[in-house]
């Protein structure tokens, strides 16, 4: 049966390829009009409506280079909503037609920046508009659909999908001027005072300076521009400096800026130049112009959608430069620019971060570490540990640590430590357990914050039990005021105190049962289990009567520690007359059931079909509803178990035992393997928590690495295991961070052939 397992990755990134091939897939699945070739969000059957294209104030006569200004206006007769959808794919959007068609289309230069200027952040949003009560205004540039280089009178019309359907506009003339080589220079000097003055794109004053200087397009603008890619000035010329006329001039500007002490480097500006410079080198590899403007035909793509090495070669070299350069540069900056070289890694296309860049930003470590943002550090010590991980690290840790009190994602600083220096890694820990304000270290809201995690990560010693530590944390727990710190002090009681604190935690917690944080709860179930488990099952059982919506005790008591008195409890709450404990325990059972498990789930869902088969009526009722919920959990706690696999006649059973026709179609659906042969599984590397998909006849893993929860190495081993030697596993590599899945893959391989399985990595 075909398997797949994901594996999270904490700040992971789609590759640039990835993101380009997905754009291009969603581009040429967008349906348009046969007779305009527009975008149309949705088949509707418009009234009467006319469109009105409008050049800016009414003018007839532009400079060459001159920013024009366009408004589409909407208006109707009659009253009528209609839906304006956000501008998403502004060409699939817009179709503007010159006559004659002597412009450039731009479309080109997508290709050339491998469409680097996609990322609009657009959510597909709309907003309801009556052209009737109040004209519907669009706002567009000319120069952003057309290069506008040559003198002429010229019609201008667009045709616009705007409102969920295809219309055309009246016809404007214009005239562009020949070149005036002192209108140019007066509107140079004018977009400079304008993006001086603003600081950049962020006001109106700024956006208007920084597209002045996009569509100017000589010399001096270009290598203006050059300037204006970073710093508090920065009007993000990414893909336009890919598409300059004069390459030379704009790429030595651009190379002074990386070792400008005044400017941070992101990577945007590194990709920008390496692309510049492969069409310097190569420009027979830009894409040709193209006259026409019809989305529906394509320009002709850049050979650079083939060159991925030529590309991260390029981008090393300039890598390279501005490794040499950032202990020279200013605090923010150096910070800037180091944050560059610390993220490389996720845009190589599958290379190497070089050693010496790697040696360089170590370099500057000790001294930068502390103003690296904290996705950054995150960064470093979740998805790049093996390349920094050394004694320099040690040092960095121990002090963000001890003097930030800075711990990172659920406790990775620590947790990274603790594997550099046990000495410091146990001191920190100890340090912060003592600590009556150790809970402070984390957002009192807690958002983001996988608080089991941390409790494990807080747990790292090797001791059971620590008694010193009982008296602080029992005071932390009575103390805590949320449930973060509640849950927090809950668990690391659970994971260190000694018996002598149960006389006083035990009345204090039986009072609060089913009005406290639920994993709370769970934690000190599992504290007093452990001491005590005559005592702990009678407050599971506790926990389960309060019957508090969305608590799932079992679930979370299992995750603490899934013990024996948890998986009988789980058995019993089979027989539960409230579903949702019913749920509650088949999931429990599925994500941490042994074997054995399997038989007693199929009795309780064959007296479940014996019940319900003969009243399949009643499901359509709000409890035959509840009863629905309880027939999906079991084909997921059959189907999708840490502790079991399901042959064809497993699930021909299941597919008998189900009532519902949805049921059935979950079951029919997992008995055919979904992508692959029965002889080969698929590892993925996604979200979300170790869970099945029985329709797809997978399973689902989120492995951290670096980071302890449900869904560890060690589970995934036990899962494989269950498998027969010579199944073939292959580990998913696409769309993902291959240095990331490569550190995994070789971590896991040699336990795989030692197990008689083939582990593979899938590229393509």
């Amino acid at each position: 049966m075909p398997l797949t397992l994901h594996f999270d990755i904490r700040h992971s990134f789609f590759s640039r390829a990835a993101v380009c091939a997905t754009l291009l897939m969603a581009l040429g699945a967008v349906s348009v009009s046969a007779n305009a070739q527009i975008q149309e969000y949705l088949p509707v059957t418009p009234g009467a409506m006319k469109l009105e294209l409008r050049l800016d104030g009414g003018r007839v006569q532009f400079h060459m280079g001159e920013v024009i200004p366009v408004e589409l206006i909407y208006s109707s007769p009659e009253h009528r909503e209609y839906d304006a959808f956000e501008d998403c794919t502004p060409r699939m959007t817009y179709r503007f037609e010159a006559v004659p068609p002597s412009f450039f289309d731009r479309s080109h230069e997508l290709d050339a920046a491998l469409m680097m200027d996609l990322g609009t952040g657009c959510h597909g949003g709309s907003q309801k508009v009556d052209p009737g009560a109040s004209p519907f205004v669009i706002q567009q540039v000319l120069n952003d659909w057309f290069r506008m280089d040559t003198p002429g009178k010229y019609q201008i019309s667009v045709t616009s999908g705007r409102l969920g359907f295809a219309m055309t506009s009246n016809s404007v003339g214009l005239e562009i001027l020949p070149s005036d080589s002192a209108w140019e220079e007066a509107e140079l000097k004018r977009a400079i005072s304008l993006i001086g003055f603003a600081q950049g794109a962020g006001t109106p004053r700024g956006a208007e300076g920084c597209r002045i200087l996009r569509f100017l397009e000589t010399e001096a603008s270009e290598v203006e521009m050059a300037r204006h890619e970073v710093g508090p000035s920065r009007c993000n010329y990414d893909a336009p400096l890919v598409n300059v006329d004069h390459r030379k001039p704009v790429l030595a500007e651009l190379e002074k800026g990386l070792a400008d002490p005044d400017v941070g480097i992101d990577w945007n500006y590194i990709r920008a130049m390496a692309f510049l410079s492969l069409y310097e080198q190569h420009p027979n590899w830009y894409p040709a112009r193209d006259r026409k403007s019809d989305p529906s035909q394509p320009s002709q793509n850049s050979i650079l959608w083939t060159q991925s090495v030529a590309i991260s070669t390029e981008e090393i070299r300039y890598a390279r430069q501005l490794a040499a350069s950032p202990g020279t540069k200013t605090p923010y900056d150096r910070t800037t620019s180091l944050e560059t070289l610390i993220y490389m890694g996720r845009t190589l296309n599958g290379m190497d971060v070089p050693q010496d860049i790697i040696d360089a930003v170590l370099k500057q470590m000790p001294a930068t570490f502390s103003r690296l943002s904290g996705y950054a550090r995150d960064f470093i010590l979740l998805n790049e540990w093996d390349l920094y991980e050394g004694p320099v690290m040690a040092s960095v840790l121990d002090s963000a640590i001890n003097g930030e009190r800075w711990l990172g994602t659920n406790g990775i600083a620590l947790r990274r430590l603790y594997e550099l220096s046990p000495d410091l890694g146990r001191l920190a820990i100890l340090n912060l357990l003592k600590a009556p304000n150790t809970l402070q270290l984390v957002a009192p809201s807690g958002f983001g914050l996988d608080r089991q995690e941390l409790i494990e990560t807080l747990g790292l010693l090797p001791e059971k039990e620590i008694p010193s530590l009982d008296a602080i944390g029992f005071q932390r727990l009575q103390s805590s005021k949320n449930d973060v710190a509640l849950e927090l002090s809950a668990g690391l009681l659970q994971r260190y105190a000694s018996p002598a604190v149960a006389d006083q935690l035990r009345p204090w917690f039986a009072e609060r049962i089913g009005k406290i944080s639920c994993n709370a709860e769970a934690n000190l179930v599992a504290y007093v289990l452990r001491i005590d488990p005559t005592v702990g099952s009678e407050m599971l059982a506790k926990m389960l009567d309060a019957n508090v919506a969305g608590c799932s005790p079992l679930q979370r008591s299992a995750r603490v520690h899934m013990l024996p008195e948890i998986e009988q409890a789980a058995y019993a709450a089979l027989d539960s007359s409230r579903a949702a404990t019913v749920v509650d325990a088949l999931n429990t059972l599925q994500g941490y059931g042994p074997a054995p498990a399997k038989e007693i789930i199929l009795q309780h869902f064959r007296e479940w079909h014996a019940t319900w088969s003969p009243r399949v009526a009643e499901l359509d009722t709000p409890a035959g509803k509840e009863q629905i919920k309880i027939e999906s959990a079991y084909v997921w706690a059959l189907g999708a178990a840490q502790g079991w696999n399901l042959s064809e006649q497993d699930w021909q059973l299941i597919d008998g035992l189900c009532v519902t026709n949805s049921c059935k179609a979950t079951a029919r659906g997992a008995k055919t393997p979904w992508n692959f042969p029965a002889s080969t599984s698929m590892i993925e590397i996604a979200e979300p928590a170790l869970q099945g998909f029985p329709g797809r006849n997978d399973f689902s893993y989120s492995i951290r690495p670096g980071n302890p929860g449900p869904g560890t190495i060690e589970r995934l081993k036990e899962k494989m295991k269950q498998f027969p030697k010579g199944h073939i596993f292959q580990v998913d590599a696409r769309f993902r961070e291959t240095h990331v899945i490569r550190v995994f893959y070789n971590d896991l391989k040699p336990w795989a052939t030692e197990h008689g399985y083939d582990l593979q990595l899938l590229y393509q």
